[in-house]
Formats: C-alpha cells, sequence, structure tokens
C-alpha cells in the first residue's frame, strides 16, 4: 500500500490549504508519521474498505486525535444525497424554456 498524491496534487497550489502526502507503506517515499497527522487538521484516506487505511492509522497512531475521513466512503454518501434529491425534484422545480 502506498500513497495516493491526488489531493496533494489537486490543492497545492490553492492558497486556502496546506497539504502534504504520506504513505503507510514501508517503502513510501514519504512516510506517515506522528507528527504528520499532528501537523493535519484532518487526514483523507482512499481505501478504508478494501485496505483498512483508517485503520491502520487508528492504530499506528492512537494518540493522535485527529479526524481521518475516507474519500471513498464520501463519494458514496454523496451519491446517494444526490440521488435522494433527485428523487424528490418535480418538473415543478425546473425553470420553464422561454
Amino acid at each position: 500500500m502506498d500513497r495516493s498524491r491526488t489531493a496533494e496534487d489537486l490543492y497545492r497550489d490553492d492558497p486556502r490549504y496546506d497539504v502534504l502526502s504520506a504513505g503507510l507503506a514501508p517503502f513510501a517515499m514519504t512516510p506517515m508519521s506522528r507528527e504528520l497527522m499532528q501537523w493535519a487538521d484532518r487526514v483523507f484516506v482512499m481505501c478504508e474498505r478494501e485496505e483498512q487505511h483508517r485503520t491502520l492509522l487508528k492504530m499506528r497512531f492512537p494518540d493522535v486525535d485527529r479526524p481521518v475521513i475516507d474519500l471513498r466512503e464520501a463519494e458514496r454518501l454523496l451519491c446517494r444525497l444526490a440521488a435522494d434529491s433527485l428523487r424528490r425534484l418535480t418538473l415543478d422545480d425546473f425553470p420553464r424554456g422561454a
């Protein structure tokens, strides 16, 4: 298991965020450390269901209390919320053409 630099690549030039990427694999170029966990306001992982990234972080750094957010779970939740919202729409919710 290695890190995905997706979030870092997406947000590195955004002045609103300070982002870093780190991995859990022994061969990671930037290994996750207690210091990085403490530095972060929140930590994003990709694969809790398949690779237990969140669980591994909590096991390796039990004394560091940071929110660990699984992006795939968040994506599934957003899709369910969007589907529920779409089911509630009626034709009257859409603007009529001119």
